[in-house]
């Protein structure tokens, strides 16, 4: 194991984090970039320079890419120091861009009834109303079976996979989400099964069709956290949301 070479120990790290396949995609590309930076060589032979080296390559990012590309790495470095392939971790050296400070962008009850007059019966309905009546991300969604709905308990219960490869057990409370989860059937197959990228175009589209500039399918669990938030304790919606830090939970406060 000491003598892997970071192209090796990259798919590792990847298996390790059972991330779901947008977030895998993501990390290869970032991980790939960085071994195009530093060079195949074991993790214990990268130090500053080799890191600064990378650091420059993504100057002109927007600080959210920066930040992405600085925190994948971290965390490869981090496994790879539990692993016993390296007993440092230069990548904690740079300060990452700060995270942004900003206000969800959610929809408003108007515009999300507009929308769900617009959505036609099928995949795209079951979307919606898994963002809006859930609060799923787009990886989230994706990756539900028919299995991952218990209809046995009241309310019915979802089994999510989350980020970072987290599973987590949360509640049904919407009355339209659970009408159109009473028509799925009760196999392993996928809810939607969209690619990432076209299940993106296709709410925003469907979003503008309505008048609703400027929103994605992201705004629609925005909605949701500002809605639980109407009726439940900040730490309860964290909860719900899946949100590691309350500091995350609490921006939709400014909402």
């Amino acid at each position: 194991m000491e003598d892997l070479t970071l192209s090796e120990v990259v798919p590792l790290w990847i298996t390790a984090q059972s991330y779901a396949p947008t977030s895998r995609k993501l990390r290869e590309l970032q991980a790939r970039d960085f071994v195009a930076a530093v060079g195949d060589v074991r993790p214990a032979e990268v130090g500053m320079a080799e890191v600064l080296r990378w650091w420059a390559t993504l100057e002109d990012q927007a600080p959210a890419t920066r930040r992405s590309a600085w925190m994948a790495m971290r965390g490869l470095f981090r496994w790879a120091g539990r692993a016993g392939l390296t007993t440092h971790n230069p990548v904690e050296l740079i300060r990452a861009p700060p995270e942004p400070d900003h206000a969800p962008n959610a929809v408003t009850v108007e515009e999300l009834g507009r929308l769900w007059r617009a959505t036609p019966d099928g995949p795209m309905r079951l979307v919606v109303a898994l963002a809006a009546g859930a609060g799923l991300r787009r990886a989230e969604i994706l990756a539900l079976r028919g299995t991952d709905i218990d209809r046995s308990a009241e309310p019915w219960l979802l089994t999510v996979r989350r980020k970072g490869g987290r599973t987590q057990v949360v509640p049904v409370e919407s009355s339209w989400l659970r009408a159109e989860l009473a028509t799925v059937p009760r196999t392993s197959a996928p809810l939607v099964e969209y690619n990432a990228d076209y299940l993106t175009t296709a709410v925003k589209r469907l979003m503008v069709s309505v008048g609703i500039e400027n929103r994605s399918l992201h705004s629609l669990r925005h909605y949701f956290c500002h809605d639980a938030l109407r009726r439940n304790p900040v730490n309860r919606v964290q909860q719900l949301m899946g949100h590691k830090s309350l500091a995350t939970t609490g921006r939709y406060l400014q909402i």
